[in-house]
Order: structure tokens, then sequence, then C-alpha cells
């Protein structure tokens, strides 16, 4: 097909993405018609941006068929089993519609036509053949449930008569897209899941979207190693519905047909993927539904185990998750679960226990991509102990910010990353760490009550961070490698692609942009008020500075009332900015009247070297301060930052005039200050 022709059609089906086009190709939307139409051709520069823009947006539009298809004969489905009284319980509908969706992608990966067009006799021959394939030793009522919705479908031929015509539009798009990627099977799942379980908490942690899941196992393809002839043992230890397990196996089946003879990955599935993959869950609904996603993928499910990853109550996953075990660990586990007594004490959130235990698990050498809370990275205390001992096991290959929308579509906005570790051999060295911030998924979410939407909008950043990583130069415009010891308090990538941990740039070559520490000193003049010679002190606390005229007032308090965060002394002209929420930009400058007061440890102290005190004061409350101070806060309800990185900040300073301008208003605010304390003694 021509790209005129192909152009057409793509405008014919989505008649608005032709702005998107012409923005994204820098042309107009009339140049855009002009090459649909065939009056005019793109240029080569234009060509080639063009042709993987349509592949792209081909693919987009196949999966909104089929997600439009698949909703509406999922309304069609709900509707046949209500008029039934088929589905006693969501399992009940869940089972029905995995069987149905199995059978229709096992029959089509076998070359047969799709179970909407067979006979009902044939299409219940069809389901059958599906759960024959089921072989789940540790979780045999999986095979049971099954056969019981089998066996009930038959029993009541008008029913499944009736669900099949309802869920022919959704096999029938399956059908004519020839859908192979078992990406595609889960995104249909995850749309059903979402739509009709949205208030159930437990599908939250599962949902993984598809760009994330493509992205992780590309990665972890492309660095997992085995000796020559071994295939991998890869591990999901908090499996949901298999889309790492299914998504790993697509890829790597295409790897071994490019590598190999043709027909090598296929035989891999048939043969040897069941065994290579293993999947662990404690819900017996998701191993179910990972039963159907593997069946649906060709592959048996062998190794699909019902129990508890961290604490094994079968023999079967206590003899798998031995150690040294695994070339590659690929899973999104849940967050916030608590457990007592763990390696550092107290009570430990499963999500710092996972990471112990891929260290245990992996193989030296082995890698482990894992989504982690942010918490991980950037807490204090129990978290910041768990970084520096992992980092005795496993060197940190990458760290890659997720945004917010992420898991939107899951009714959580929790920051995450992705960390990919491997497990260090004898004598591993720690090498530098690569951290990337993705701003851009390719979606975001929508919701209209308690039902949220994915709409595709803007690209997809992760596949470019994957090259970044993977194939690029020792410095991307994408992230940046850095070296990560014991010593690193951070791990997360926001904080170390900030400017003020690695400023990009000299002072010379920022031009009006200096960095702070080369006009200003941060100071730490410790004093106790317990011991001063007096009843009362001066005390600065953060309600008393006033950020938007850079005023600094104090009050007077006993000694013996003195708080434990009383402890830094300040001097007339400092400049005092709060460490706590630094988006609210509390800075303010010490009058005279306050020389030698006593502010909170919750200000950062600042005496200007050169600069008016009021110049250094406004600079820091510029939107170029607050974004860097922002990136390199931790917290969720407090956010802070520590005041040692203030040194490395970039500011801007304005011209001669400007300067002149912080200086008299300083001389204006003291003048009216002393006006007040006039006004107030007469």
């Amino acid at each position: 097909m021509t790209i005129a022709a192909q152009l057409k059609s793509a405008l014919k089906l989505s008649p608005h993405q032709r702005e998107k086009l012409a923005a994204t190709l820098s042309v107009s939307t009339s140049t855009v018609d002009r090459w649909a139409n065939g009056s005019a051709q793109p240029s080569s520069r234009h060509l080639k941006a063009l042709e993987p823009l349509l592949s792209e947006f081909s693919d987009a539009l196949l999966m909104d068929r089929l997600l439009q298809a698949f909703s509406t004969s999922l309304g069609s489905a709900r509707e046949a089993m209500h008029r039934h009284g088929a589905a006693s319980s969501r399992n009940d509908a869940l089972d029905q519609i995995s069987l149905i969706l199995i059978s229709q992608l096992r029959a089509l990966r076998s070359g047969k036509a799709g179970i909407q067009s067979l006979s009902q006799e044939q299409a219940v021959a069809a389901m059958n053949e599906s759960i024959a394939t089921l072989d789940v030793a540790a979780a045999p009522s999986i095979k049971v449930a099954f056969e019981r919705t089998s066996a009930m479908l038959v029993s009541k031929p008008l029913f499944l008569a009736d669900l099949l015509n309802a869920m022919a539009p959704a096999l029938s798009e399956i059908e004519k897209s020839q859908m192979g990627h078992s990406g595609n099977f889960h995104e249909l799942f995850v749309s059903f899941l979402t739509s009709s379980f949205h208030e159930e908490k437990e599908f939250a942690q599962y949902m993984t979207p598809r760009e994330v899941t493509d992205f992780m196992t590309r990665a972890g393809l492309s660095l997992v190693t085995t000796p020559e002839g071994k295939h991998p043992i890869v591990l999901d230890p908090s499996c949901g519905t298999a889309s790492f397990l299914t998504d790993f196996a697509d890829l790597y089946a295409a790897h071994l047909d490019q590598d190999s003879k043709p027909g090598t990955g296929r035989r891999w599935l048939d043969r040897a993927a069941g065994d290579c993959l293993i999947g662990i869950d404690t819900s017996e609904r998701m191993i179910r539904l990972a039963s159907a996603s593997y069946i649906a993928a060709g592959i048996t499910p062998k190794r699909l185990l019902l129990d508890n990853a961290l604490h094994p109550s079968t023999e079967e996953v206590g003899m798998i998750l031995k150690k040294d075990f695994a070339d590659l660990i690929l899973t999104n586990p849940p967050f916030g679960a608590e457990h007592s007594k763990g390696a550092h004490g107290g009570r430990v959130p499963s999500e710092v226990i996972f990471l112990s235990r891929y260290a245990q698990w992996l193989k030296p050498g082995g890698v482990a991509l894992t989504i982690v809370p942010d918490s991980i990275l950037t807490n204090k205390g129990l978290f910041e102990r768990a970084r520096r001992d992992l980092l005795s096991t496993l060197h940190i290959e990458a760290v890659i910010s997720l945004p917010p929308v992420t898991f939107a579509a899951s009714g959580t906005t929790t920051k995450t990353s992705v960390l990919i570790v491997r497990k260090k051999g004898v004598g591993g060295a720690q090498r530098q760490t690569f951290f990337a911030v993705a701003e851009d998924v390719g979606f975001q979410v929508s919701a209209r009550g308690s039902i949220r939407k994915r709409v595709r909008q803007g690209k997809n950043q992760l596949p470019e961070i994957a090259d970044a990583l993977l194939f690029g130069p020792a410095e991307s415009h994408l992230g940046v490698w850095r070296p990560l010891t014991a010593q690193c308090t951070r791990w997360d990538a926001h904080y170390w692609n900030a400017p003020v941990v690695a400023p990009s740039a000299s002072i010379k070559e920022l031009g009006k942009r200096v960095i702070l520490g080369d006009v200003a000193d941060l100071v730490d003049d410790r004093a106790d008020p317990r011991k001063l010679k007096a009843t009362t002190f001066q005390y600065i606390e953060i309600s008393g500075v006033d950020g938007e005229i850079l005023r600094v007032a104090a009050n007077e308090t006993l000694v013996a009332d003195a708080p434990s965060r009383a402890r830094r002394r300040v001097r007339t002209g400092d400049v005092l900015i709060s460490t706590v929420r630094p988006e609210r930009r509390t800075v303010g400058v010490v009058p005279p009247a306050l020389d030698g007061a006593i502010c909170s440890t919750g200000f950062a102290v600042l005496r200007s070297k050169s600069l008016s005190p009021y110049a250094l004061a406004a600079a820091l409350r510029s939107r170029l301060v607050t974004e860097q101070l922002v990136r390199v806060s931790s917290g969720v309800a407090y956010p802070a930052f520590e005041p040692e990185v203030l040194p490395r900040v970039q500011l801007e300073l304005l011209d001669d005039q400007w300067l002149q301008d912080c200086a008299r208003y300083g001389e204006t605010l003291l003048n009216l200050e002393a006006m007040r304390e006039n006004v107030l003694a007469a």
C-alpha cells in the first residue's frame, strides 16, 4: 500500500489524527491532505519520519477497534448471563469469558477458524481442548474450575449459543486482526477487569500497563545472560495475570527465531516455556487468569503456583525458591503490606523484603526488573539502611522514573519507578548506574465516576529510554550515568537528573546564571538556647517568615520552653529558606533587630558574599530554583531537601538595574520596620 493510500485510510478512520501528524512533522494540515489525495509527495525526510508514525498509528487503531468490540461484547455477555442466571459470582463470569477467549486464541494459533464460526458441538470441543492444556499441579482447583465451567455451558445449550453470539463482535475482531502478541490479550483482559471489578482493590496492584511491561521485558531480555544452549529461568513472584511472563515468552520466541532456524521459538513455547517461566501468586483468581493467559499464548501452565512467595506454605514453592536459581526476575509486587520482624527489626514493608529476596533468588549475574514506590528510593531510616545493604550484593543497573499517571487506571497515582538490579558475581564491582525520567508513557487517564479509562495521548518515551540504557552513549539527553555508592542517600532518577546534583555547565557557560555556592555560604552556627544566660530568646519559626515580602519575624520565647528544633543562630542579613515544602518558597532576610536570634532547624541559613541579601532572597524564590529543590526533595506529606544541596543550586541574576532595585527594596523594608516599631512603641 502506498503512503498516500495509508494516509487516506488512516484519516478516514480517525480524522482528528490529521492535526497530530501535521504537528509532529512540522507541516500544515493542508500538506497532509495533499499527501493523502496524491496531489503532492512527501520529501525523503518527511517520508522517513512518516512511515514509523503510520505504523504506530495503525497499531493504535487496531487496538482501539479491538477494545471497542470487546467492550460491546462484554456488555452483551453480561446481559446474557443475567437472562439465563448463569453467573452466580464474578469468578463464574471470569471463567466463562476466559474460557471463550483462550479457546479462540488457541484455535487461531493452531491455524483453525475462530470459534464464533463453529457449530455448538465444535465450539464445546475447542473449549475442552483448551482445558486439557491445563496442568497446574500446585493448584488443581484451577483446572477443576474450568472443567466445571465447560460442563455448565454444555448443560445449557441455549445460554452457550447466546453467550457466543454476544461475544461474536470481539471474537471476529480478534480473528480479523490476527492478534498474535499476548500484550494485546492482556490489554483486553485489563479492559474487562477494570470495567467489571473497578471497586476491588486486589486488581490495582496487578494491572501493569502494556507500555511498562514491554519496556521491562525488552530490557530484561537484553540484559540477561545464560550459558550457551541454556534458556533463561524467569520468575515473577507476584505474577497477577502473568503479563510479564507471557510478554517475555513472545519476545524470547521471536529472538530464538531470529538467531536460529525458523520455528525454534514455536518449539520452545511448546516444549520448554512452561518449565522456564515461573509465576507465583497468593490469589487463586489471579492464578486462574494467569493460566488463561498462558494457554492463549500457547504455553502449558506447568509452573503457575498458588502460594505466598515471601512465606511459602507448599513444598513445591519452597523447593523452587532456593538460593541462586533465577536468571531473570520481572515483577510488579504489591506495595504497603507490612511484615513483622524483618532483617532491620520492627515492621517491614513487603517491597523492602521482596528486594532482599531478589538478591537471594537470582543467580550470580542474574537480573531483576521490578516496579517500586519511590519511597524505596528516597526515604530515610529503614529504607536507607535497606538500600545500603542491597549494594553489598546487587549492582544497580538503572532507575527509570515513571509519571504519576502510569497506574492511574488502577486507581492510584503513587509515584513509582522501574528499578533494575544485577546480582554481583565473585568480586563484582559497582559500576555506574543509568538514571532516566519518563515524563510521558503515551496515555492519560480519564475518569467517569468510578470507571477510569486510558486515553492515548502524547508519545511513549520508554522505548527511547530503553535504547539509551542498552545501546546509548555514556551521556544522553534522556538520562545520566552516575556512580551509586553506599554514601549516596538517594536513588531516585529525578534527584540524579536535577541540575543541583550534576550541573551540566560551568558558570561562564550559564551566562546570567551562577552557582549559589559562589555567591553565598551555607552556614550552620549552632546554639542551644537552654545554655543562654537569659530567661527568654528570640525564636524564628517557619510561620514567622513571609516569603511574599521577604520579611522575618520572631517570637520571644522562654528558654525553658525552647523547642528541640531551636538550634541555629542567625546574623543580620542572613537569608533563611525553609527546607520543607520548597514549592511554598518560604524565604526571608534577617533584619538587624534579630541579630543573634535562633531559628528552627527547618531553615537553611545562607550568608551572602557579595550580593545584597535581598537580591539573593529574591533569586531563591524564582521558578528556576523552586524546580531544582522540588526535584531533590523527598517525602510525601512534607517533602523536604537537605541543606547541603544548596551550594550547587543554579541561580539566575537579572541585570544591574534589578540588583539595584533589590537593594533599594531591602532598605525600604527595613525603614518600614523601623517606622512600625516606632508606631507600636508610641
